[in-house]
């Protein structure tokens, strides 16, 4: 093979060049060919024409590479953010009928990081320019819902208060609980706070009877509301109360209307709120038409279980009678019966 551009220690001058005949000569012997030694400069650089290049290393001379793809996947990679072309992006907030909905905060992140807070102007436009991704969200700032954890408690009963909010993450809310129908700023019950984390805040709470004002028209439940707001007027309330059951003697009995003077009866009594083992009196009185009842015996001391206690008396006289049930522990309850005629 004649070839002037190259001499026997010439390299190529770019990877599309063939290399030296010495080079070629070498590749041979290197190719493990036993018959390297025999063949002529035309048939080696037939053979090396006709190797496959698009899977053998990248050769370069004097200095050692890795093929592309694979020690070095990125040889020639170029960043994507350089090939980005900036732009604008903008958002519009629309009523119910495609009007622009002004005045309302707004929150403007950017990968979830927050770039921009602010109130929206007469046009309802938040834009940004000179942008290379569509990656922001816009937030309106609020409170979405309040809810309790649960339709009913009792006093001293952990009730959970939950708010969810956009907007407002890391933000300190105030929570007020009021009786339903009584919620002026004076009438709350109680005061307390929760913080938003990812839209969430939860509340845990422990009604006692401090909370409550005295009111005889209550009755045995008191129905709460909470309102939640932030300190720029974002406000909400929940949309169902909570019933708090007060700690109450529901109903008072005799077993029957009527009894012997020797017979025994059963006193019984229903009641709300009061934990088992919660001790019960029973105090029977009898009728004196001519004057004030007489108060006949207090019974031993019933206990309450499941809500409801019981006592057994055996009328001594022919008369009518009637009892009375109290509980005295932190609570103080009362319930009468209806009479008893005994023969």
């Amino acid at each position: 093979m004649n070839d002037d551009r190259f001499g026997d220690d010439a390299l190529p001058r770019h990877a599309d060049e063939l290399p030296s005949i010495q080079f070629l000569r070498g590749w041979a012997r290197g190719s493990a060919d036993p018959e390297a030694f025999a063949l002529d400069d035309d048939e080696i650089l037939r053979r090396w024409r006709a190797q496959d290049r698009r899977f053998a290393p990248h050769l370069e001379y004097g200095t050692h590479t890795s093929a592309r793809g694979h020690a070095d996947p990125l040889h020639d990679a170029v960043p994507l953010q350089s090939l980005a072309q900036p732009h604008r992006i903008g958002f519009v907030v629309l009523d119910g009928v495609g009007e622009p909905f002004p005045e309302l905060a707004f929150v403007l992140l950017h990968r979830g990081r927050e770039l921009e807070r602010g109130v929206l102007g007469n046009d309802a436009t938040v834009r940004r320019a000179d942008v290379t991704d569509d990656e922001y969200t816009l937030q309106l700032v609020g409170i979405d819902a309040v809810s309790w954890g649960a339709r009913h408690a009792g006093l001293g009963e952990p009730i959970t208060l939950h708010v969810r909010a956009t907007g407002l993450d890391h933000r300190s809310l105030e929570v007020r609980v009021f009786e339903e129908f009584r919620e002026r700023d004076d009438d709350e019950l109680t005061t307390t706070t929760i913080t938003v984390n990812s839209r969430i805040g939860v509340a845990l709470w422990t009604p006692v009877r401090s909370h409550l004002p005295e009111d005889p028209a209550r009755g045995t439940t008191a129905t709460l509301v909470a309102g939640v707001r932030d300190g720029d007027g974002h406000w909400a309330k929940t949309d169902i109360p909570l019933m708090l059951e007060l700690p109450t003697i529901v109903t008072v009995g005799w077993s029957a209307p009527s009894s012997t003077s020797d017979v025994a009866v059963e006193l019984g009594a229903t009641t709300q709120g009061f934990a088992d083992g919660t001790t019960l009196e029973f105090d029977v009185w009898r009728v004196d038409w001519s004057g004030d009842d007489v108060h006949v015996l207090t019974l031993d001391t019933a206990t309450i279980i499941g809500g409801r206690a019981t006592a057994s008396w055996i009328p001594e006289l022919p008369a009518e009678y009637w009892f009375s049930a109290s509980v005295s522990t932190n609570e103080l309850a009362t319930a009468s019966s209806g009479l008893l005629v005994a023969t």
